[in-house]
Formats: structure tokens, C-alpha cells, sequence
């Protein structure tokens, strides 16, 4: 697919700000002293990738729509695209941090756990209350894979139809999961940050019907977007578990549309190509995040008192090896690999890796 300038330095962004909320939560989490204020609004980068995710699949897949032989090649495609590094940093969290991932559970739960994780089915048990994998970041790729799926299987109607049927599909769960409380793996389903991909796939419609944003308009929904997240912080213990597919979706969509509907005017300069490249490496960067800085952290432990560090020397000491290793990582394992596999379960389709992780 033509890649989107705007959507891949969105892209990037978002992944940074993820990188940056918990780098500043390391600093307080090795007892740093500071009066640095807290990032929580950089977590809102994940609900920008699941808007993302809904309107690149859309753009993506939009040779396929119509074809009822698509929906197989299509979830090849996305497995071999989210399958390989998900499950090499798992492996390495469960072999370099046995403690850690393992918790309080025993030998024979724990192999079960590993198992669900690496299949994206979430672990209900009372030691995980909150059905995060062994690896925590993957529980949004619970999400994207369902998303996927879900997708793939709408891909035999038309696009505007296809696109209807699902968002359609996907508020209804949601809406059932508040009425009625479903049970088990569809209430996790059900919760509302699914609608941030509905935001996604209705955006790339408009986008794709013609739907354009004058600049000024598109600064001004960045501005609201980044302000509603900011402003719904102080009242996030409200609605973190229930609601932040509103409160934190709907602002990132509208950044999003922003990015989406208001095409560069220019070619891309320097800053531009930059970010681009990091929005390229945004997956890698999220997942190989939380494991390098945890490395990290037991590295410079053996060196320094890491409780009387400044708090950004100490940031800075965790994020650019992190983005280092991230780019290492994304151009000599993710992008060769996920294109060998590409061609062999889809050999008819050229390898892609359009796709917005959390």
C-alpha cells in the first residue's frame, strides 16, 4: 500500500510517548526523588495505534474486499507480521526474567499461561487478575489479533459494506458487554477500547470517499485531542477499566482524523523522514521497550545507586539505547523475517508491513 506520511510520524510519536510514559514510571519506580511530573498521557499512544490499526487495515486491504479467498491470506499475513517478535521477546522475558514472569504461580499454571500468551488468548486466574500476558505489553496485541480476525472475516463484501458490518458488529459487543456483563474472554473483548478501532475503520472510509481536512481544522482537532486527554487524567481511576475507549478514543481519534484527512503539502524534509523511520520501527520499539529497560536498569544497577540518579540522566540512560536496540531489532529481525514469511503464506500478494501495533 502508499504509505501515509502523516499516520506513519503519527505513528512514531505515539510509540515515543509510550516509551517516554514508562520511562518516567521507571523513575519512580526505582525510588528516584524528583518533582518531574508524571506522563500518564503519553499511555494515550496506545489508543492512537488502535484507531491507527482500524484505518490502515482498511486502506491496506482495500485490493481484497470483494474476493471471498481473502480472509486466509490476509490473517497469514498478519500473523506472520505480529507473530515472530512477540514471541522471540516473550521467550526472552520468560529466560532472562524467570522470577518476574512467573509470579506466584506454579510450574504446571505458569506453562499454561506461556501457551494462552503466545496464542493471544488472555490467562483468567486469580494471580492475574488483570488477563495481561507473561509478556505485559501484549495485551494489546490480544486486541489487534482479535481485531484481525474479525476483520479477515468481513473481507468477502464490499468495502463500504464490509466496513459497515464491522463497526457495526464491534458496538454491538461493546454495548452487550455493558449491559449485560459477558462472560469470560468477550467481556475482555468487549471493553470499550474497541471502539477505537471503529473510529479507525470509519475515518479510513471517509479518507477513502474523498473526505479532506483544511489545515486549520486539523490543527484545531490535534489541539482538542491533546487537550481532552490531558484534562480526563486527574479522573483516570474512574474510568481506566470501563470507559477509556471514550475518554481517551475519541481524542485520539480526532488526532488521528487529523493526520488522516490533512495530506503534506511539501515532500518530506529531514525531521519529517526521521520520524517516518521511527513510525517504521514503532512495533519494535513497543515491544522491545519494557524487556530493554528492565536489562538496562540491572546493568547500570551494578554501577550506580540508581535511587540517587537524577531523574532525566536517568530517563535518557533507559530511552536512547532502547531506541538503538529498537531500530537494530526492527531492521535486522523484524523486517526480513516478517517479509520471508509474507511471501511464502501469501505469494500472490506483495509482503506489507502496514500495520499499527500497541
Amino acid at each position: 500500500m502508499r504509505k501515509l506520511s502523516n499516520i506513519q510520524v503519527l505513528r512514531g510519536l505515539a510509540a515515543l510517548a509510550v516509551v517516554l510514559f514508562h520511562a518516567r514510571e521507571e523513575v519512580d519506580g526505582v525510588g528516584i526523588a524528583t518533582r518531574l511530573p508524571g506522563f500518564m498521557g503519553g499511555a494515550a499512544g496506545v489508543d492512537v495505534f488502535f484507531v491507527i490499526s482500524g484505518l490502515v487495515m482498511v486502506h491496506a486491504s482495500a485490493p481484497l474486499f470483494g474476493s471471498a479467498r481473502a480472509a486466509v491470506p490476509f490473517f497469514l499475513k498478519r500473523l506472520a507480521r505480529i507473530v515472530p517478535l512477540y514471541w522471540a521477546v516473550t521467550a526472552l522475558f520468560v529466560l532472562l526474567d524467570p522470577a518476574d514472569a512467573r509470579g506466584d504461580l506454579g510450574r504446571r499454571a505458569f506453562a499454561g499461561f506461556v501457551a494462552l500468551s503466545l496464542a493471544f488468548v488472555p490467562y483468567a486466574a486469580p494471580a492475574n487478575p488483570d488477563l495481561t500476558p507473561v509478556y505485559p505489553l501484549g495485551w494489546t496485541l490480544d486486541y489487534e489479533m482479535a481485531f484481525y480476525l474479525v476483520f479477515a472475516l468481513v473481507l468477502a463484501l464490499p468495502r463500504r459494506g464490509a466496513v459497515a458490518t464491522l463497526s457495526l458488529a464491534l458496538a454491538a459487543l461493546v454495548a452487550a458487554n455493558g449491559m449485560l456483563a459477558l462472560p469470560g474472554w468477550l467481556s475482555y473483548l468487549g471493553a470499550t477500547q474497541v471502539l477505537e478501532f471503529v473510529t479507525g475503520l470509519l475515518l479510513a472510509e471517509v479518507g477513502l470517499s474523498g473526505g479532506r481536512l483544511p489545515r486549520p481544522a486539523a490543527a484545531a482537532l490535534v489541539a482538542f485531542g491533546l487537550a481532552a486527554i490531558a484534562a480526563a487524567i486527574p479522573w483516570s481511576d474512574s474510568w481506566w477499566g470501563s470507559w477509556r475507549g471514550l475518554a481517551w478514543g475519541l481524542p485520539a481519534a480526532a488526532i488521528v482524523a487529523a493526520a488522516a484527512l490533512c495530506l503534506p503539502r511539501r515532500p518530506a524534509g529531514p525531521v519529517r523522514r526521521a520520524f517516518e523511520r521511527l513510525g517504521d520501527a514503532s512495533y519494535a520499539l513497543y515491544l522491545v521497550h519494557y524487556g530493554a529497560y528492565l536489562g538496562l536498569e540491572s546493568v547500570l544497577g551494578r554501577v550506580f545507586d540508581l535511587a540517587r540518579l537524577p531523574a532525566l540522566p536517568f530517563m535518557l540512560l533507559l530511552v536512547a539505547p532502547t531506541l538503538a536496540a529498537s531500530f537494530a531489532v526492527h531492521h535486522g529481525f523484524e523486517v526480513p523475517l516478517t517479509r520471508w514469511l509474507q511471501r511464502r503464506v501469501a505469494p500472490r500478494q506483495a509482503p506489507s508491513l502496514a500495520v499499527a501495533e500497541g
